[in-house]
Protein backbone atom coordinates (compact mmCIF):
# COMPACT_ATOMS: atom_id res chain seq x y z
CA UNK A 1 0.00 0.00 0.00
CA UNK A 2 1.28 3.77 -0.92
CA UNK A 3 -1.84 5.48 0.33
CA UNK A 4 -1.50 6.65 4.07
CA UNK A 5 -5.13 6.97 4.58
CA UNK A 6 -5.36 2.66 3.00
CA UNK A 7 -2.57 2.04 5.76
CA UNK A 8 -4.59 3.13 8.73
CA UNK A 9 -7.78 1.68 7.36
CA UNK A 10 -6.14 -1.64 6.79
CA UNK A 11 -4.05 -1.39 10.21
CA UNK A 12 -7.55 -0.64 12.16
CA UNK A 13 -9.31 -3.34 10.32
CA UNK A 14 -6.68 -6.10 11.23
CA UNK A 15 -6.84 -4.98 14.72
CA UNK A 16 -10.39 -5.25 14.87
CA UNK A 17 -9.86 -8.70 13.20
CA UNK A 18 -7.18 -9.58 15.82
CA UNK A 19 -9.48 -8.56 18.53
CA UNK A 20 -12.67 -10.43 17.09
CA UNK A 21 -10.07 -13.63 16.70
CA UNK A 22 -9.58 -13.34 20.07
CA UNK A 23 -12.75 -13.02 22.05
CA UNK A 24 -13.94 -16.61 20.04
CA UNK A 25 -14.41 -19.55 22.33
CA UNK A 26 -12.99 -22.26 20.00
CA UNK A 27 -10.37 -20.98 17.69
CA UNK A 28 -9.85 -22.52 14.70
CA UNK A 29 -6.53 -20.70 13.46
CA UNK A 30 -6.51 -18.18 9.73
CA UNK A 31 -8.12 -19.80 7.98
CA UNK A 32 -11.28 -19.20 5.12
CA UNK A 33 -13.80 -20.47 8.13
CA UNK A 34 -12.44 -18.07 10.42
CA UNK A 35 -13.08 -14.99 8.18
CA UNK A 36 -16.17 -16.18 6.66
CA UNK A 37 -17.07 -15.63 10.50
CA UNK A 38 -15.80 -12.80 10.74
CA UNK A 39 -17.82 -11.72 7.71
CA UNK A 40 -21.21 -12.53 8.83
CA UNK A 41 -20.07 -10.82 12.47
CA UNK A 42 -19.88 -7.88 10.70
CA UNK A 43 -22.50 -8.07 8.71
CA UNK A 44 -25.06 -8.61 12.14
CA UNK A 45 -23.51 -5.26 13.26
CA UNK A 46 -25.51 -3.52 10.64
CA UNK A 47 -22.22 -2.22 9.23
CA UNK A 48 -22.10 -1.11 5.20
CA UNK A 49 -21.37 -3.03 2.66
CA UNK A 50 -18.36 -1.14 1.95
CA UNK A 51 -16.93 -0.99 5.49
CA UNK A 52 -17.26 -4.71 5.30
CA UNK A 53 -15.80 -5.07 2.03
CA UNK A 54 -13.22 -2.90 3.48
CA UNK A 55 -11.96 -4.92 6.26
CA UNK A 56 -12.25 -8.09 4.44
CA UNK A 57 -9.54 -6.74 1.55
CA UNK A 58 -7.39 -5.97 4.60
CA UNK A 59 -7.52 -9.66 5.68
CA UNK A 60 -7.37 -10.72 2.23
CA UNK A 61 -3.80 -8.63 1.83
CA UNK A 62 -2.89 -10.27 5.27
CA UNK A 63 -3.63 -13.87 3.75
CA UNK A 64 -1.28 -13.26 0.45
CA UNK A 65 1.48 -11.40 2.63
CA UNK A 66 1.81 -14.57 4.47
CA UNK A 67 1.58 -16.35 1.88
CA UNK A 68 4.33 -15.01 -0.18
CA UNK A 69 6.40 -14.48 3.36
CA UNK A 70 5.90 -18.97 3.71
CA UNK A 71 3.92 -17.67 6.88
CA UNK A 72 0.57 -19.86 5.44
CA UNK A 73 0.14 -22.22 2.46
CA UNK A 74 -1.35 -20.93 -0.53
CA UNK A 75 -3.82 -22.85 -0.96
CA UNK A 76 -5.08 -21.50 2.57
CA UNK A 77 -4.31 -18.03 1.32
CA UNK A 78 -6.12 -18.65 -2.14
CA UNK A 79 -9.29 -19.82 -0.13
CA UNK A 80 -8.79 -16.75 2.25
CA UNK A 81 -8.82 -14.41 -1.44
CA UNK A 82 -12.22 -16.20 -2.26
CA UNK A 83 -14.49 -15.20 0.91
CA UNK A 84 -17.25 -13.06 -0.85
CA UNK A 85 -17.97 -9.60 0.48
CA UNK A 86 -21.58 -8.55 0.46
CA UNK A 87 -22.68 -6.73 -2.83
CA UNK A 88 -23.08 -2.93 -2.69
CA UNK A 89 -25.40 -1.05 -4.49
CA UNK A 90 -26.55 2.51 -4.81
CA UNK A 91 -26.55 5.38 -7.67
CA UNK A 92 -24.23 6.04 -10.06
CA UNK A 93 -22.09 8.41 -10.20
CA UNK A 94 -20.58 10.83 -12.74
CA UNK A 95 -20.95 9.86 -16.47
CA UNK A 96 -21.30 6.19 -17.25
CA UNK A 97 -20.56 5.20 -20.86
CA UNK A 98 -23.04 3.38 -22.92
CA UNK A 99 -21.07 -0.01 -24.56
CA UNK A 100 -21.28 1.70 -27.93
CA UNK A 101 -19.53 4.70 -26.57
CA UNK A 102 -17.50 2.51 -24.49
CA UNK A 103 -16.83 0.12 -28.11
CA UNK A 104 -15.75 4.01 -29.67
CA UNK A 105 -13.99 5.16 -27.27
CA UNK A 106 -11.29 1.83 -27.59
CA UNK A 107 -11.47 2.15 -31.22
CA UNK A 108 -10.61 5.28 -31.46
CA UNK A 109 -6.46 5.04 -31.16
CA UNK A 110 -4.89 4.63 -34.19
CA UNK A 111 -3.96 0.71 -33.96
CA UNK A 112 -1.25 1.23 -36.94
CA UNK A 113 1.11 3.42 -34.65
CA UNK A 114 2.82 1.99 -31.17
CA UNK A 115 1.84 4.73 -29.91
CA UNK A 116 -2.25 3.91 -31.03
CA UNK A 117 -1.57 0.58 -29.95
CA UNK A 118 -0.49 2.37 -26.33
CA UNK A 119 -3.41 4.39 -26.18
CA UNK A 120 -5.74 0.76 -27.04
CA UNK A 121 -4.06 -0.94 -24.14
CA UNK A 122 -4.33 1.73 -21.45
CA UNK A 123 -8.05 2.93 -22.20
CA UNK A 124 -8.60 -0.99 -22.59
CA UNK A 125 -6.84 -1.27 -18.99
CA UNK A 126 -9.27 1.48 -17.83
CA UNK A 127 -12.65 0.19 -19.05
CA UNK A 128 -11.95 -3.25 -18.87
CA UNK A 129 -10.71 -3.47 -15.55
CA UNK A 130 -12.12 -0.06 -14.03
CA UNK A 131 -8.97 0.99 -13.08
CA UNK A 132 -8.04 4.26 -11.58
CA UNK A 133 -6.40 6.61 -13.80
CA UNK A 134 -3.43 6.07 -11.60
CA UNK A 135 -3.51 2.69 -10.97
CA UNK A 136 -3.69 2.06 -14.80
CA UNK A 137 -0.03 4.38 -15.89
CA UNK A 138 1.36 2.46 -12.65
CA UNK A 139 1.08 -1.09 -13.86
CA UNK A 140 4.29 -3.27 -13.22
CA UNK A 141 5.42 -4.87 -16.48
CA UNK A 142 6.32 -7.95 -14.28
CA UNK A 143 2.58 -8.37 -12.72
CA UNK A 144 0.20 -6.72 -15.36
CA UNK A 145 -0.82 -10.24 -17.05
CA UNK A 146 -2.34 -12.91 -14.89
CA UNK A 147 0.02 -15.74 -16.39
CA UNK A 148 1.50 -19.13 -15.27
CA UNK A 149 3.78 -17.09 -12.64
CA UNK A 150 0.76 -15.78 -11.01
CA UNK A 151 -2.00 -17.53 -8.72
CA UNK A 152 -4.49 -18.01 -11.36
CA UNK A 153 -7.00 -19.29 -8.34
CA UNK A 154 -7.12 -16.20 -7.32
CA UNK A 155 -10.71 -15.78 -9.52
CA UNK A 156 -11.38 -19.22 -10.01
CA UNK A 157 -8.74 -19.14 -13.35
CA UNK A 158 -10.68 -15.63 -14.98
CA UNK A 159 -8.18 -13.46 -16.73
CA UNK A 160 -7.35 -10.59 -14.28
CA UNK A 161 -4.55 -7.44 -13.70
CA UNK A 162 -2.42 -7.73 -10.52
CA UNK A 163 -2.10 -4.56 -9.29
CA UNK A 164 1.24 -4.70 -6.86
CA UNK A 165 0.35 -1.33 -4.70
CA UNK A 166 -2.88 -3.15 -3.42
CA UNK A 167 -2.22 -7.31 -3.52
CA UNK A 168 -5.70 -7.12 -5.31
CA UNK A 169 -6.72 -8.77 -8.61
CA UNK A 170 -9.04 -7.14 -10.90
CA UNK A 171 -11.25 -8.67 -13.34
CA UNK A 172 -9.91 -7.86 -17.07
CA UNK A 173 -12.61 -7.69 -19.75
CA UNK A 174 -12.45 -10.49 -22.62
CA UNK A 175 -10.24 -7.63 -24.82
CA UNK A 176 -8.63 -5.60 -22.36
CA UNK A 177 -5.71 -8.79 -21.94
CA UNK A 178 -4.96 -9.58 -25.64
CA UNK A 179 -4.54 -5.56 -26.18
CA UNK A 180 -2.34 -5.29 -23.23
CA UNK A 181 -0.10 -8.42 -24.29
CA UNK A 182 -0.47 -6.97 -27.79
CA UNK A 183 1.13 -3.66 -26.87
CA UNK A 184 4.04 -5.30 -24.45
CA UNK A 185 4.97 -7.27 -26.91
CA UNK A 186 5.86 -4.75 -29.55
CA UNK A 187 6.44 -2.30 -27.27
CA UNK A 188 8.71 -3.48 -24.87
CA UNK A 189 12.38 -2.95 -27.01
CA UNK A 190 11.03 0.36 -28.65
CA UNK A 191 10.67 2.36 -25.95
CA UNK A 192 13.49 2.52 -24.54
CA UNK A 193 14.37 5.91 -24.59
CA UNK A 194 10.76 7.23 -24.13
CA UNK A 195 11.06 4.93 -21.03
CA UNK A 196 13.39 6.60 -19.21
CA UNK A 197 10.97 9.31 -18.33
CA UNK A 198 8.35 6.78 -17.20
CA UNK A 199 8.36 5.36 -13.44
CA UNK A 200 10.72 2.51 -13.00
CA UNK A 201 8.48 -0.77 -13.95
CA UNK A 202 5.40 1.17 -15.61
CA UNK A 203 3.64 -0.43 -18.32
CA UNK A 204 3.21 3.14 -20.01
Amino acid sequence: LTSAESKRAYERALDQFREWCERQPDPVGFNKATVQGWRADLEAQGLSAATVNLRLSAVRKLALEAADNGLLDRDTAAAIGRVKGPSSSGTRSGQWLTLAEAENLLSAPDAATLKGKRDRALLSALVGCGLRRKEAVGLDLDYTILGADLPTDALDGLPALYLTGTGTFNPAGKDTLPHLQYYLELGNGLLIVEAEATPEGSAF
